[in-house]
């Protein structure tokens, strides 16, 4: 049975390469640079954290390709009130 341990871990490894690859492949057909992203990230969180408490760690930004388009998804996990390092209060000015 070992070497269905094996073959099955090789082929997880394979799944993860092609995600990897096609993630790459997204980024290059959308002209998104890696550091793009991670700009476009830090704004959404940014926006979002003036009204509602991001655990800017978890947050996860992404293309992905569906309904035959690109498609940028954002995960913005919250903290419960009270759970977080206190925000500042926006201004409205």
């Amino acid at each position: 049975m070992a070497w269905l341990k094996s073959w099955a871990g090789k082929r997880r490894s394979s799944n993860d390469t092609g995600s990897r690859v096609e993630a790459v492949l997204l980024h290059d057909a959308a002209a998104v640079s890696p550091a793009l992203l991670e700009l476009i990230r830090d704004e959404i969180v940014q926006t979002v954290s003036r009204h509602m408490d991001v655990d800017r760690e978890l947050v996860e930004v992404r293309l992905v390709q569906a309904d035959g388009g690109l498609r940028l998804l954002a995960s913005l996990p919250l903290r419960p009130p009270g759970q977080g390092p206190p925000r500042k209060a926006a201004s409205h000015g």
